[in-house]
């Protein structure tokens, strides 16, 4: 069942020929991270992947649908519909940014030493 939240992320980031633009919408949730002072504390935290990403996904979800109260599983449901939908990886371009800043704060640590 298609909530009224999905339909809204779908409508946001679907283009002109009907087909769901991931190259968009990792384009916003890593700017977002981009710019995250928590997702900065995460990642010198040496979180996980999954965690970080939940996170990004939560607010970032929370913020375009102006729903606070949406769950951060939730928030993952919806993506999980949009990737079964149109069979890709919805977050590639995102897990791979995350391990990218993960691995670079591990070289830095391990420079200062």
């Amino acid at each position: 069942m298609e909530s009224k939240d999905y339909l809204a992320i779908k409508a946001l980031y679907t283009d002109k020929t009907g087909k769901l633009n991931y190259d968009l919408f990792n384009k916003d949730l890593i700017k977002f991270a981009h710019t995250s002072s928590r997702v900065r504390a995460m990642i010198a935290n040496k979180e996980s992947v999954e965690d970080i990403r939940t996170y990004i996904v939560g607010m970032k979800l929370r913020h375009l649908l102006g729903n606070k109260n949406l769950t951060d599983e939730e928030a993952l449901a919806i993506c999980a519909e949009l990737d079964n939908e149109y069979n890709k990886n919805i977050f590639k371009a995102l897990n791979e940014d995350i391990r990218q800043k993960l691995n670079a704060n591990k070289k830095g640590k391990a420079r200062r030493k």
